[in-house]
């Protein structure tokens, strides 16, 4: 029997999310999600179904909204001059009304709330399927394993159909979905086709793909990027080499080019991912939910990245890196974790260049928005021993930090790691700990501390992060948190980097 997948995409999750708690319809409701409290440079976070529609992109930063609106409104006063007085309203029905303008509603962004939302209608979905047959992809996407339940229903789009009406008319959230033989076919047919096709009455749209239809339709699409898991640099890479369509990495596999375009370069440009790039050309997928469940990764590194709201000075930003490897430390030891590995990475400000352009004779880039910045900074570090000391990755740090930043320099982005992770209880078992004496130091004279003093060391962290998750991640805080530039306190209040 042919398998049978969903893919599912709630619909402007988070902005739906916000108009539901309203009891607001995000078809009929003009709404963005966006922090107020920062700069109108903040990205959005969502924009409603109905905002789009007066084109507003999807993740647009909070002035750009403001320039299209008031650019629409402009036109709508220029043509009605007779008009004196004018209302404003975010909802579609009124605007009907020559004397009304557009607006919309600003919400700030509530994690806990969306994933209050997405929780819910993953437990609609249990409804029909088995938890099982059920991944997770993100907060508001899922890939379902239908195929032991189509026989229940006319048709596939049917059973699809119910599920997204069910998750619909129990949080007004609707849904954009597609159908497939494989998880790649079906999220195609969602990300790609079912996403420009005319919504329904209640703002649904899916789409089939199979084998066929997918080479029929998409082997000429363009970009590349929009394909699921290609991203700009192995398009770079294959548009450099003359290939430019999924059809042409196809050929290319063949060797029906007739040239240096074939399978062997393929493998040479891109390892023993080529296959993977090779089979989605072909619209095919062999991974199946079952095997997504039954993977176990072998997590030997985490890291963490914080971009800053403004650009940071060189003291400021050690602050704000002593924040980050203090609660990143917390990790290792709330997973009984040790690291014999650390990584930073710092990228700078365009106003790093304001004083010392000059002066400055290392190398110059362009960042994302096109402004020329100094290159990024970047050291990584074996450590004399396995530590999770907070103290003693600390110290490593701020010797990485103060080797690669210049002073002059602005900070905007501050990433760090924690790579060749073990288990503790694995390191004590292989005598891995303390034979250079050296796990929890406070100093650099390893060779003064005694095992007893690092497992005191360890207690008291263990203690402090008892405190923490017991009482909230502010209840114990250092000194620095207290500082102007430091962000430690309202990042314990977020949810990936959001307001909770």
């Amino acid at each position: 029997m042919e398998k049978v997948y969903f893919a599912i995409d709630l619909k402007s999750f988070y902005a739906s999310s916000e108009c539901a708690i309203r009891k607001l319809d995000p078809l009929t409701t003009n709404l963005v999600v966006a922090d107020t409290t920062r700069t109108d440079g903040s990205i959005c976070l969502a924009v409603s179904p109905s905002l789009k529609e007066f084109g507003v992109p999807g993740r647009p930063r909070l002035f750009e909204v403001k320039e299209i609106i008031s650019k629409i409104n402009y036109f709508r006063r220029k043509k009605h001059p007779e008009i004196k007085e004018f209302k404003k309203s975010p909802f579609k029905k009124d605007l009907n009304d020559d004397r009304v303008l557009v607006d919309f509603i600003i919400a700030r962004p509530r994690m806990s709330l969306y994933l209050d939302y997405s929780a819910k209608i993953v437990n609609i979905y249990k409804r029909f399927v088995h938890p099982e047959d059920i991944h997770i992809y993100s907060i508001d996407e899922v890939f379902i394993d239908a195929t032991s339940y189509i026989k229940k229903y006319k048709s596939s789009h049917d059973m699809l159909l119910e599920i997204i009406k069910a998750a619909l008319y129990e949080t007004g959230i609707t849904a954009t979905a597609g159908i497939g033989p494989n998880l790649y076919l079906a999220k195609i047919a969602m990300d790609i086709m079912a996403k420009k096709m005319k919504a329904d009455k209640d703002g649904i749209r899916t789409y089939f793909l199979d084998e066929r239809k997918y080479r029929e339709e998409l082997w000429d699409h363009l970009p590349l990027t929009d394909f699921w898991r290609l991203g700009k640099g192995t398009e770079k890479t294959l548009n450099k080499n003359g290939i430019y369509t999924m059809g042409d990495i196809c050929l290319a596999s063949l060797n029906k080019f007739g040239d240096s375009r074939c399978e062997d370069l393929l493998y040479k440009l891109f390892g023993v991912g080529a296959e993977l790039l090779i089979d989605h050309a072909w619209g095919k997928e062999t991974c199946t939910i079952k095997d997504i469940k039954n993977y176990k990764p072998k997590r030997n590194s985490i890291s963490s990245g914080q971009v800053l709201f403004r650009p940071y000075s060189f003291e400021e930003g050690k602050t704000i890196l002593s924040e980050m490897v203090e609660n990143f430390t917390y990790k290792l030891i709330e997973s009984s974790q040790l690291t014999g590995h650390i990584s930073l990475t710092i990228s700078f400000d365009e106003k790093s260049l304001e004083n010392i352009k000059d002066d400055y004779k290392g190398e110059i880039r362009i960042n994302s928005y096109g402004r020329k910045v100094p290159r990024y900074a970047h050291l990584s570090k074996k450590l004399d021993s396995l530590t999770m000391s907070v103290n003693t990755l600390k110290s490593e740090f701020f010797e990485i930090y103060e080797k690669i930043v210049n002073k002059d320099f602005y900070l905007r982005k501050i990433s760090i790691s924690f790579g060749e992770l073990v288990d503790l209880k694995k390191a004590r078992e292989e005598d891995l700990i303390y034979k250079q004496q050296s796990l929890f130091d406070l100093e650099k004279n390893y060779s003064s501390k005694t095992e007893l003093d690092q497992e005191k060391e360890l207690r008291l962290q263990k203690t402090l992060l008892n405190i923490r998750q017991k009482f909230g991640a502010n209840s114990i805080m250092k000194a620095d948190s207290l500082k102007e530039e430091a962000t430690g306190i309202d990042r314990n209040n977020q949810i990936g980097g959001h307001r909770a």
